[in-house]
């Protein structure tokens, strides 16, 4: 009986049942990410911290411990392995900004994270899904490029270098022109003799007058300048050749009144040479050949000056009442304006025979870029990097390009914008830094499935050219784009190099020491607004209401004929009489100017440039336009 009760004890679920375990949580986890972001690329904080946040349908749900893994591949995640970090349960309700503690995080290191988490009942909920970050490039030693553009002693900023040893000259009129000279145009040539068979690299004239000038090259007219207070840069390579070349300048003194005013030009041409031998320079001096008179053909290839009487030195560039161009080279404009700039287009060929595990580009592009893969644009950002002061610090950005490489030909391609690097001012509205020309420092790395590695770099080896379609470009004044100069297929494969058109890139001046890793959000086109009303306060005019203010940048689709060109101003509000109120816009032009191909329905929007308006002036458009263009 003994023995039998004890039996009956022992196995009576009313004295011996285990505590039961705890139900699931019901917990859901959202907006997990490292450092503030979602599945971030390329992140260089050596401890980076998590974040997520929860959803519950149980009332009062609180956490109470939570538990973290961090893996370097998903299958290890997959089976709650955390080879990187194995928080174990931490007792604690914090969900924001958790320091990662776990093993050294390397350049490159691709890791994937999960967490889990208990209530205050000690129910455990579900995993959550997996999120991702992977580190950047963490040391200068991991770079291997090189920063590339267009160098800046043979750009804009150097227009000083270049018209070193350039002469304010005039017409010998009676007195002294510097102080005043009769109104109207006098005439100006030179020639010079460039070698044969001897490539030019690049070929600029710098040049200013008072009151204006116009530029000629072997009966071409190529620019010029009308404001005295502004040193002009005019790209001339394509208009040289070997043996005799002509240059011809029309400056005109022109005044307010009847009286005579001061009169000069001051000019000079700078040519290099593929070769990389002594550049030619031809400067404004007293051998150049004047005349008061403009005869026929005057501005032509070959033309018979022997009869011009030659120009007068004036004096050197720094004379009264003309004053000395800037220390910084970049003009002599009142108001610290620096010279247009075009778009940089740069690009890279190269092979890859084998199927592709991953690839990732580390680009840094001063001020703007975009990156292109075989003709695709590798993000949907816009205007990236991110503003920084370049000399302190420039940020890059990570990009994952696996799906782009593909086996066979592949080209590397990048576009680089003026930004804030290239300042569009120096003076108004307040006093701004200028950190140079545009250049771009690019580490493209490919891992392929058999473990081998290939990385393509910035530099010398890459195309860069300036004779884009992007003309000008500038985030406060606009950009301009003339669509007949497009390089079609530039970032493809196959396309075809015109002569002239690309050179090698140039190894360029490093902007900053320290690189950092982008870590904010980028920007992106996030919404198409539709204008709600159009108007012509005047003929040809016509005003585009799009009923809110925002942030962004107009879009224009419209036909037309080859080399019509539409100009649209951005603002917020009219004037009285309907037009555009631009004095809102302060010292920025906020201009776009379109020049048409002629090849059917075009659509543009500006690459480079982003503003805060309401309203659009349009004019030179072909036809009548309507909201849907």
């Amino acid at each position: 009986m003994l023995f039998a009760l004890m039996g009956l004890t022992l196995g009576s679920p009313s004295y011996a049942r285990a505590a039961p375990a705890p139900s699931a949580s019901d917990v859901t986890f959202r907006l997990m990410t490292c450092e503030y972001l979602e599945n971030p690329l390329g992140i260089d904080v050596a401890t980076p911290r998590l974040s997520w946040r929860e959803t519950s349908n149980t009332k009062g749900y609180a956490q109470k411990a939570y538990r973290i893994l961090v893996a370097s591949s998903p299958s290890l995640l997959d089976a709650d392995k955390g080879d990187v970090c194995d928080s174990g349960k931490v007792q604690s309700s914090q969900t924001n900004l958790i320091d990662f503690h776990g093993r050294a995080l390397t350049s490159r290191m691709r890791c994937w994270w999960k967490v889990q988490a208990w209530d205050r009942e000690g129910r455990r909920s579900a995993w959550s899904k997996p999120a991702t970050f992977t580190m950047g490039l963490l040391s200068s030693q991991d770079w291997r490029a090189s920063w590339i553009g267009i160098n800046d002693t043979q750009t804009s900023d150097t227009q000083r270098a270049i018209l070193a040893g350039a002469r304010w000259i005039w017409f010998p009129d009676s007195g002294q022109p510097s102080n005043a000279a009769p109104l109207g145009g006098r005439f100006f040539r030179v020639s010079v003799s460039l070698p044969a068979g001897r490539p030019i690299k690049r070929a600029q004239f710098v040049g200013t007058a008072d009151n204006e000038f116009t530029l000629y090259v072997n009966g071409q007219k190529v620019g010029g300048g009308d404001n005295w207070k502004r040193v002009q840069t005019i790209d001339v390579a394509k208009l040289l050749r070997g043996g005799r070349n002509d240059l011809a300048v029309k400056a005109v003194n022109a005044s307010d009144n009847t009286q005579p005013s001061p009169a000069g030009f001051l000019g000079a041409l700078k040519i290099e040479y593929q070769d990389g031998g002594a550049p030619t320079v031809v400067t404004s001096n007293a051998n150049w050949k004047s005349s008061d008179t403009e005869s026929v053909g005057w501005s032509g290839d070959g033309y018979d000056d022997s009869a011009w009487r030659m120009a007068i030195d004036l004096g050197a560039d720094g004379m009264g009442p003309w004053g000395m161009v800037p220390p910084n080279g970049l003009s002599s404009d009142v108001s610290g304006e620096t010279p247009p700039l075009p778009a940089r287009y740069l690009r890279r060929e190269f092979q890859s025979t084998k199927q592709v595990a991953h690839a990732t580009a580390y680009v840094c592009g001063m001020g703007f870029f975009q990156l292109y893969i075989n003709g695709k644009a590798a993000t949907d950002h816009v205007m990236d990097p991110a503003l920084s002061d370049y000399r302190k610090a420039a940020y890059y950005v990570t990009t994952d390009v696996t799906k782009l490489v593909r086996n066979g030909a592949n080209v590397v391609g990048v576009t680089l914008g003026n930004g804030r690097f290239y300042s569009p001012r120096l003076i108004v509205p307040i006093a701004t830094e200028y950190y140079g020309t545009p250049r771009v420092l690019m580490q493209l790395e490919i891992t392929y499935t058999d473990g081998a590695r290939q990385t393509i770099i910035s530099d010398k080896n890459w195309k860069i050219s300036d004779k884009g379609p992007i003309r000008a470009n500038n985030e406060y004044d606009g950009e301009t784009y003339d669509a007949r100069m497009a390089l079609k297929g530039w970032s493809a494969p196959g396309f075809a190099e015109a002569p002239g058109q690309w050179t090698n890139a140039d190894i360029v001046k490093a902007p900053t020491s320290v690189l950092e890793a982008q870590m904010i959000e980028p920007m992106r086109v996030t919404e198409v607004v539709h204008p709600v009303g159009v108007t012509s306060p005047k003929p040809g005019v016509y005003i585009v209401d799009m009923g809110r203010t925002f942030y962004g940048t107009v879009r224009l689709s419209a036909r037309a004929k080859r080399g019509a060109t539409v100009q649209m101003t951005s603002g917020y509000e009219v004037l009285r009489d309907g037009m555009l109120k631009t004095a809102d816009n302060r010292s920025a032009k906020a201009t776009d100017i379109y020049t048409f191909a002629g090849t059917g329905l075009e659509t543009w929007s500006p690459t480079f440039k982003g503003q805060g308006f309401r309203r659009i002036q349009v004019t030179g458009f072909p036809g009548t336009l309507t909201a849907s263009n």
